[in-house]
């Protein structure tokens, strides 16, 4: 089965969205249950994926959509290098307490703005 670009890419924003779904519940998760280094590593592995993403469809997505992308791009690789600077420093064990303050806030109107895209076109 030959998929065209199109089809790619309409799957990976569907995709997109599924990882954006599950980042809340991980979120929700570590913020319940003792902010632990284990469900840090939950959220890791979702945003390391979401950014993988953003940054292959991003050239392709409407430019009304650009300062979306980029402002979530921007808080990923933020996000991710915060994340890996605390693990390198305290190198914790997975029941530990992993918490930093993001530089760059999350950031939720420019995601709900893209999940509205994505909802639409897949229609």
């Amino acid at each position: 089965m030959n998929l065209s670009l199109e089809q790619m890419q309409h799957q990976k924003a569907c995709y997109l969205l599924e990882l954006l779904i599950e980042s809340k519940a991980a979120h929700s998760l570590f913020m319940n249950e003792g902010k632990t280094f284990a469900h840090a590593l939950d959220i890791m592995r979702i945003n390391s994926s979401c950014l993988s993403i953003l940054r292959e469809i991003h050239p392709k997505l409407p430019s009304e959509l650009g300062a979306h992308t980029t402002a979530l791009i921007n808080h990923l690789v933020d996000w991710i290098e915060q994340w890996e600077n605390l693990r390198m420093q305290i190198k914790p064990k997975h029941d530990d307490v992993f918490v930093f303050k993001t530089r760059i806030p999350f950031p939720a109107g420019h995601e709900k703005k893209l999940i509205q895209f994505i909802k639409k076109t897949s229609q």
